[in-house]
C-alpha cells in the first residue's frame, strides 16, 4: 500500500514528540497540519500548489481556493509539495533515530488515526476550528452511529496518542497501549474513517 507523505511527516514528528528531543523547530507548521488547517500550514511553509481541478456542488474550479471553499482530500493533496518539505527540514534538524517501544510504520498509523478522524468530522460540518481530539471523536462517533463501546476504543487510542505527545502515562506499559490501539484501527476501518 502507498504511504501518504502526511503520514511520514506526522508520523516522524509524533515520534519526535516522544523521544527525550526537545520540540522547538517548526512546532507551528506541525501543529497546523496535524489540526488540519491546511490554509495555515501552508502559509507557514509556503511550498508550491499543485494544479487541480475541482468538482463541488456543480461548479468546477481550478483556481487554488482556500480549504474554506474546498473539502479536506483536496486540501491535503495541495499540501502535498509542503508536507514534503517540512519533513525534510524536520529530519535535518532532529536526525533520523529509531524509537525502541514504536516502530515508525505504528508511529504512521497512530498519526493516520487522528487526520483522518478530523478530515471526516471535518468534512460532515461536525467541527469548529481547532476543535479537540475529543469532541471530534465524540461528534463523529455519533454522526456515523457507533456504539458507545466503539467510541470508548477510539478514546483509548486518543489516550494513546496524547502518551506520545505529552509524555504521561495513560496505560501501564506501551505495549498495553498499542494493543489497545489494534481495536482502534478496526472501527475506524469498519466505519470506513480511513485518509486513504
Amino acid at each position: 500500500m502507498e504511504r501518504l507523505i502526511i503520514q511520514v511527516a506526522v508520523g516522524y514528528m509524533l515520534k519526535v514528540m516522544k523521544s527525550t528531543k526537545v520540540v522547538d523547530f517548526q512546532k507551528n507548521e506541525f501543529a497546523a497540519i496535524r489540526h488540519g488547517n491546511y490554509d495555515q500550514f501552508l502559509s507557514l511553509v509556503n511550498g508550491p500548489i499543485p494544479e487541480m481541478v475541482v468538482y463541488n456542488a456543480g461548479v468546477i474550479k481550478t483556481k487554488n481556493i482556500s480549504q474554506k471553499e474546498d473539502f479536506d482530500f483536496a486540501a491535503l493533496i495541495k499540501a502535498g509539495p509542503s508536507l514534503l518539505i517540512f519533513y525534510k527540514r524536520c529530519l535535518a534538524h532532529y536526525g533520523n533515530f529509531k524509537d525502541s517501544e514504536i516502530d515508525d510504520n505504528t508511529f504512521e498509523k497512530i498519526a493516520l488515526f487522528e487526520i483522518g478522524l478530523r478530515m471526516h468530522a471535518n468534512n460532515k460540518a461536525l467541527l469548529i476550528e481547532m476543535e479537540k481530539f475529543e469532541s471530534v471523536i465524540d461528534k463523529l462517533g455519533a454522526a456515523v452511529k457507533m456504539s458507545d463501546e466503539e467510541i470508548k476504543q477510539l478514546h483509548l487510542g486518543r489516550q494513546l496518542l496524547n502518551m506520545i505527545k505529552h509524555k504521561k502515562m495513560k496505560f501501564d506499559t506501551w505495549e498495553s497501549g498499542l494493543n489497545a490501539f489494534l481495536s482502534v484501527c478496526l472501527i475506524v476501518d469498519k466505519y470506513k474513517l480511513n485518509v486513504k
